[in-house]
């Protein structure tokens, strides 16, 4: 990142996680598009509301990525064999953290234009990301599975905030963070063990079925139309797990939310380690 301005996904494509050439696809595939899809459960499609919710999409993920660069940086300074990207331990990160902010308070502000959204409803929810991110980053590896599911919680859900959305969006939001917390929960419920190889956008498309169906029987069920579009989506996602299931026993497979894993180490310093 030699350039002197920023734009939302560098930092994750070119620190993060320069080796993976799809991650920014996959990223605009399984995040931008599910806002999309989110905005329009509670308000009429259209291209302000779509424009808008992209915008909004891009001004949070400004923060997450500056929760990133602070996840690399407690590595650096905390562990005594952190396992970094050479991007990750040469990068200058001299106003990083302002820059990013530029970005999202620019993008913030014009997203909440575009949708007539309360302003400091926003902020708030950028505050939070980023109060979130940074607790994560520095508490004792136990004590790291409540912000982790915060975290993804608010990446999946956090244009509730100033938007209005329908329960198939809500409980899609929902499968979507839960899923990705499962593997990182069960991670650290098995100290000392590898990443568990799980299938998690078929965990998703599941837990998204088995809440529709939930709250069905409870006699509150979801739009049928939005609640097909989630699914497709969902079921798209899942489409190679489901008809080449790597996730079978062997190697696993790298994953774009699989924490870095560290060889133990005595030296006391190493209190705090990077897992996203």
């Amino acid at each position: 990142m030699s350039r002197q301005f920023y734009l939302p996904g560098d930092y994750l494509r070119r620190v993060k996680r320069p080796a993976q050439e799809h991650v920014f696809r996959q990223l605009l595939l399984e995040d931008a598009a599910f806002w999309l899809l989110l905005a329009g459960t509670g308000s009429p499609p259209s291209l302000r509301l779509g424009a808008g919710a992209l915008l909004l999409f891009f001004s949070f993920w400004a923060i997450y990525e500056a929760g990133y660069r602070d996840n690399d940086a407690c590595a650096q300074r905390y562990e005594a064999d952190p396992v970094l990207t050479a991007e990750a331990i040469t990068f200058e990160s001299r106003n990083f953290e302002a820059k990013t902010w530029a970005a999202a308070a620019l993008l913030g502000l014009a997203g909440c234009w575009l949708l007539q959204a309360q302003i400091p409803r926003w902020l708030a929810t950028l505050l939070a990301l980023r109060a979130a991110y940074f607790i994560f980053n520095r508490i004792d590896k136990p004590a790291r599975p409540l912000p982790y599911l915060m975290l993804q919680g608010l990446r999946s859900l956090a244009l509730l905030a100033v938007l209005p959305v329908g329960l198939a969006g809500l409980l899609a939001g929902l499968a979507q963070a839960g899923a990705r917390s499962t593997g990182y929960l069960l991670y650290r419920a098995r100290p000392g063990a590898a990443w568990p190889n799980l299938p998690l956008r078929m965990l998703q498309l599941i837990l998204f079925s088995a809440l529709l169906l939930a709250f069905a029987l409870a006699g509150r069920p979801a739009s049928l139309g939005q609640a097909l579009l989630f699914l497709a989506w969902s079921g798209f996602l899942a489409r190679k797990e489901l008809t080449r299931p790597r996730w079978l026993p062997g190697p696993n497979p790298p994953r774009e939310n699989q924490p870095r894993q560290n060889q133990p180490s005595q030296n006391p310093r190493q209190r705090f380690r990077s897992e996203h």
